[in-house]
């Protein structure tokens, strides 16, 4: 009866710590979703309206002499997109990651590291990308059109913005499902057969 009583206890604990843990990734899911998410959505937007908008304006003005600042908007595009990037996927391999994975390794096998192994993938990609696409590489494509200095100048910080939120956004995103992914994890974690283990 008293082994009993205390079973009932240990199952009773680790019944409400695991209530408390899927109800604090809830919240956090919740409003990573609602605020974080559709905030940076809504940001990227009305960036990529502005870049849409000054690309047809500059592209306006070359149309005479048969020309475009198309593969400048790409360049730039790709170039800032790997310099963000390499920046944000750092943080997210060196600090939430192992940071994440401290917190919920209770919930978690080495398995899990999958999430680091898509990060390194990135990181490859972007690393590829920033050799492709130099700032002297796109400083060059804009140096063939003088007579639109000006408007390039402010095309290129709208184009900055523009891939800041969209980085934002894919790390928000990678995070969120990093989060879903161990919320699923504690919900199907069984504690009583764990405590048997032990």
């Amino acid at each position: 009866m008293l082994y009993f009583n205390v079973f009932f206890l240990l199952v009773h604990s680790f019944s409400q710590d695991k209530k408390d843990v899927l109800k604090k990734l809830n919240s956090t899911l919740l409003s990573m979703q609602v605020n974080s998410l559709l905030k940076v959505q809504q940001n990227i937007q009305n960036t990529d309206h502005e870049v849409k908008n000054s690309t047809k304006r500059i592209n306006k003005v070359l149309a005479p002499h048969g020309r475009t600042i198309d593969e400048y908007v790409k360049c730039k595009t790709n170039e800032f997109k790997a310099e963000e990037g390499l920046s944000t996927n750092t943080k997210f391999l060196k600090k939430f990651i192992p940071g994440t994975f401290h917190v919920y390794r209770k919930y978690l096998t080495d398995e899990d590291i999958h999430w680091k192994n898509s990060a390194e993938d990135r990181k490859t990609e972007y690393e590829k990308m920033a050799l492709e696409h130099t700032s002297k590489t796109c400083d060059e494509l804009a140096d063939q059109f003088p007579e639109a200095f000006v408007e390039i100048q402010e095309l290129k910080d709208q184009i900055y913005e523009r891939q800041r939120y969209e980085l934002q956004y894919d790390d928000k995103f990678h995070k969120f499902f990093v989060l879903l992914d161990i919320y699923r994890k504690v919900q199907a974690f069984d504690e009583t057969h764990e405590e048997h283990k032990q």
